[in-house]
């Protein structure tokens, strides 16, 4: 449920959530670190000023002991103690008895609270924490003074400091610091909200931009010098999405009319010769032509419709490719003897050149040399050559339809494999401007290359690059 709620959030709230929550938990650590050093600092100091109290009484009485009334007098000059720290003292003789102690000490810390004595003036072992009944914390030490004279006596020494004040301070210091968590939390929630929307604001105007974006309006871009970086990308994405949408949109477009101008043309004819032999009686024989004459268009129809599918299963890999190793000689052979009798009429001949093998779908592979060829007939005058080619080497087969026709100018080039494209519209009735987006289509399927070179008056080259096996 968290998870999801979480998706559903906006990017802004979670990057304020995220970033409030990262620097409040730095500020706690922080602040944590902090109050453990005063902690520390307040506790060693403590135990460093008993010990020093402990060392200057070993030196004082290493000596000679004095009387109970100076002695009382030298521990209550010890009762205020250094800065914070109250010093409670008490001395005992072997006996047990109470010799000095700071007034009211007996009531509050009995003597029995105290534990083994330290040995030496420096051992360091930790005090014995205690918790009075009037809740005041105190460190209990103890340690044995002596000897004075020669008879080895040593009398017990227990030291007591007051931590109140300490305690009161790190208690204020930690009220302190609670009151900076929680304003600091408000300030960076509200910094974090200003700064969040000031980065995304650029993304705001990436998205107004594209709101921009009409089917009428696909040369609008959105590419800009003053994005932030991690916008560039997106943008320059963006841009060249709208710039195949726009190839799309046109080569739609040019498609639609295309196909709307090569059916016209057979349903006008069509519908024409229909109504002219409709209109008054006619003979059996005018009938006959022109029911020949429908199925002549009827016949162009039904090739432009297969290669339009054809065009549309290949686009949307929807053929099958069954590779075999092909002879390519042989293929191209078999082609040859199928156009012998066409290339005859046209009085052009047509000759193989090379060999070697490449991997390739027979039927498709076959297909797309003959639309080649095809083309080169229809283009190539009375007495020309077509030549068909192989070249195999460095890593892929090349095949190669060569004519000696008129050629093509160069400006034609880029887009003789659009479909319906004629480099001369006024021949519309040879063949229906699909060929060559067949033989592309039929390249991309086996993963290689069209491409074609082509000079006015020198003839045409169109070259298929088949990869290796």
């Amino acid at each position: 449920m968290i998870a999801k709620r979480w998706r559903q959030w906006s990017i802004a709230t979670r990057l304020i959530v995220l970033f409030t929550a990262a620097t409040c938990l730095l500020m706690l650590g922080t602040f944590a670190l902090i109050y453990g050093a005063l902690v520390r600092h307040n506790r060693e100091e403590d135990l460093a000023f008993m010990r020093s109290y402990i060392a200057v009484m070993r030196s004082d009485l290493m000596e000679e002991f004095p009387g109970t009334a100076q002695l009382q007098r030298e521990v209550e000059s010890f009762q205020t103690g250094v800065g914070t720290t109250a010093l409670l003292v008490r001395i005992i003789n072997a006996e047990g008895r109470t010799l000095a102690a700071t007034h009211g000490m007996d009531q509050l810390l009995p003597s029995d609270l105290f534990g083994r004595p330290v040995g030496l003036p420096d051992e360091s072992r930790p005090a014995q924490r205690y918790l009075a009944t009037n809740g005041r914390e105190y460190f209990l030490m103890t340690a044995w003074l002596g000897p004075a004279n020669e008879s080895g006596e040593r009398w017990l020494l227990q030291l007591a400091t007051d931590r109140y004040e300490k305690q009161l301070f790190l208690r204020r210091f930690r009220r302190t610091l609670i009151l900076l968590m929680i304003c600091g939390m408000g300030a960076i929630a509200l910094a974090s909200r200003w700064i969040v929307h000031r980065g995304l604001l650029p993304l705001g105007e990436v998205a107004t931009a594209m709101k921009r974006v009409r089917p009428s309006r696909l040369d609008e871009r959105i590419s800009s010098p003053g994005w932030p970086s991690e916008l560039t990308g997106l943008a320059a994405a963006y841009d060249d999405m709208l710039d195949r949408l726009e190839d799309s949109f046109t080569r739609l477009s040019r498609f639609s009319a295309d196909l709307a101008h090569e059916l016209r043309t057979p349903l006008a004819i069509l519908r024409g010769e229909t109504e002219v032999i409709l209109s008054k009686s006619r003979t059996a024989e005018e009938y006959r032509e022109v029911l020949e004459s429908s199925l002549e268009e009827i016949h162009r129809l039904s090739q432009v419709i297969d290669s339009l599918l054809f065009l549309a299963r290949a686009e949307n890999a929807a053929i099958p490719i069954e590779r075999h190793e092909l002879d390519a000689g042989r293929e191209l052979t078999a082609v040859m003897e199928f156009y012998d009798a066409a290339a005859a009429e046209a009085e052009v001949s047509i000759s193989v050149e090379g060999g070697g093998l490449l991997l390739a779908d027979p039927l498709l592979f076959r297909r797309a040399v003959s639309n080649l060829v095809t083309n080169a007939l229809q283009h190539t005058p009375r007495g020309g050559h077509i030549g068909l080619l192989i070249e195999a080497g460095g890593g892929e087969t090349l095949i190669s339809v060569v004519d000696s026709g008129r050629g093509i100018a160069r400006e034609h080039l880029p887009r003789l494999f659009d479909r319906f494209y004629r480099v001369d519209p006024s021949r519309h009735q040879i063949g229906n401007g699909l060929g060559l987006s067949i033989v592309r289509s039929i390249m991309q399927l086996h993963g290689g290359k069209v491409s074609i070179e082509s000079r006015p008056g020198e003839g045409t080259r169109v070259t298929l690059a088949f990869p290796a096996g």
